[in-house]
């Protein structure tokens, strides 16, 4: 079919000239205008007897091929239409995520702002332990060369300077012994520095006697015939030891016997001497104290011994006067 207005061919199925838009005014359908000019170039009437069924087939097929035609401008004109209502959709989207930056979340915020409350404490605490430790006062043991062990007890590790002594080799007054001594704070014995400085006889015990016996009422002294009071003055240092704060007290075990028995032999005779503490200081880990033992000799013996520290332990020997 050609447009009336331009002379244009028109495609078959469409209603309008694609050359100059001029809408067909015709009213026949498509059908009808594609079998009236199909008879018109094969000067073939519809109502001819001689139409042949083939014929009749083509223009059966031609039917369809209008048909699907029309189809087809439908379907593209629906996929017109949802393009643009998506085109319209993707318009909207952009609003949608404007207004997303525009209102974010609160949540993020809040949760910085936690963490930066949690460090502001966090750095307080420990400026406040900082300054606590920068004013505690450091304190300084007033005894030379103590080490604190804790709060209770005193260790001092200086070397002993005391000379060891045994049986035949034992020292003199004036002479520094290895000694033993117990510490409860350690339960073990403990080597000590010993010093005998003094010997007491005769008048010079008497003040010493009376001066125990003043201090200890119930005490009694009692002094066998044939003998005499004889006293021993040592000091005993703490080099390498532990002791509580409170102290422990200066004297030693002491034993005393024969140069060369366990009895002390005099004119042919033995004697068992028995001795007492008489006088002590209280003394720490590191100082030194000065200690007192009286016994009883028979008149005149000096031939003995003093052994100065525990059974089986280390002993300092000490010729007696």
């Amino acid at each position: 079919m050609r447009c009336v207005k331009c002379n244009s061919e028109i495609p078959l199925g469409l209603d309008f000239c694609i050359t100059c838009g001029h809408k067909v005014e015709e009213k026949n359908n498509g059908l009808e205008n594609v079998l009236e000019t199909k008879s018109k170039n094969e000067d073939v009437s519809l109502e001819s007897s001689s139409y042949t069924d083939s014929k009749l087939n083509g223009l059966l097929k031609m039917q369809m091929e209008i048909a699907d035609a029309i189809n087809l401008g439908v379907s593209l004109k629906e996929e017109k239409v949802k393009i643009e209502e998506e085109k319209k959709i993707e318009d909207i989207k952009p609003v949608n995520e404007l207004e997303k930056v525009k209102s974010p979340s609160l949540l993020p915020v809040f949760v910085l702002i936690g963490l930066l409350f949690v460090g502001l404490g966090v750095s307080l605490v420990v400026s406040n332990v900082n300054n606590k430790k920068e004013d505690e006062p450091v304190l300084e043991d007033s005894t030379a060369d103590h080490d604190k062990v804790d709060e209770d007890t005193i260790t001092t590790n200086n070397p002993n300077y005391g000379k060891a002594s045994d049986v035949n080799n034992y020292l003199q007054r004036g002479d520094v012994g290895l000694a033993s001594m117990y510490s409860s704070e350690t339960n073990s014995y403990k080597t000590v520095d010993v010093e005998v400085t003094k010997f007491y006889r005769n008048s010079e015990v008497e003040p010493l006697i009376n001066q125990y016996l003043s201090s200890n009422p119930q005490g009694s002294l009692n002094l066998e015939e044939g003998n005499e009071w004889v006293a021993v003055e040592y000091n005993v240092t703490l080099n390498n030891f532990t002791t509580s704060t409170s102290g422990v007290a200066s004297n030693l075990d002491l034993q005393i016997s024969g140069l060369n028995s366990e009895q002390v032999i005099f004119e042919g005779n033995a004697y068992n001497v028995n001795n007492y503490n008489i006088q002590y200081e209280i003394i720490q880990s590191g100082s030194s104290g000065r200690a007192i033992n009286l016994y009883q000799l028979p008149k005149g013996c000096t031939d003995y011994l003093l052994q100065f520290g525990s059974y089986n332990q280390t002993i300092a020997y000490f010729k007696g006067e």
